[in-house]
């Protein structure tokens, strides 16, 4: 199988999300994503999704966490149609086919994904498979998520045991 890649829509938007934080943790994450071989970044290019990630990883230990958490939602603020006017439900579902849409050559395997379900008492989130970015890179994309919702409030969210088969979980309550 070929090599998974990540549109560039989303490397930009993490690279410049360094930005919101302060202009020296940009130049920062944009020295990570040229260690790793993303020199120029062109929102319409495909770029390797191991060197993104691992970029993911260098700027949450070195730059903060905070940078991190921010680079996660503004993964999430870039997809269309979300504009704060779903249910969490819905907000995942649109999340699932921007995420097809965001990468080539992805299996769950190779990149991971998320999963979702409603319970009674709220609402779990979790990321599967080969997942590899960062926890609070993942805490600021399942915040991203929970905060386009009409259903759910973002302040409530809370990190959870993971099960067997999972990599990061999150709840929200009701």
């Amino acid at each position: 199988m070929a090599e998974p890649k990540v549109s560039g829509k989303f490397v930009q938007g993490f690279a410049n999300s360094a930005g919101e934080v302060s202009p020296v943790f940009e130049r920062k994450l944009r020295k990570y994503l040229q260690e790793h071989g993303i020199e120029e970044i062109d929102s319409d290019s495909w770029y390797n999704f191991d060197q993104f990630w691992r970029s993911t990883n260098d700027v949450e230990d070195a730059v903060g966490e905070m940078t991190s958490v921010v680079g996660g939602r503004t993964m999430v603020a870039l997809i269309e149609p979300l504009d704060g006017s779903q249910s969490l439900a819905e907000t995942m579902e649109i999340a699932d086919e921007a995420n097809r849409n965001a990468y080539r050559n992805f299996s769950v395997e190779s990149a991971g994904h998320w999963s979702y379900e409603e319970t009674e008492d709220g609402f779990r989130l979790a990321t599967i498979g080969g997942w590899r970015h960062p926890a609070k890179f993942t805490k600021g994309i399942m915040e991203g998520f929970v905060e386009n919702s009409i259903d759910y409030e973002m302040d409530n969210l809370e990190q959870t045991r993971p099960q067997s088969d999972e990599v990061y979980a999150f709840f929200v309550p009701k």
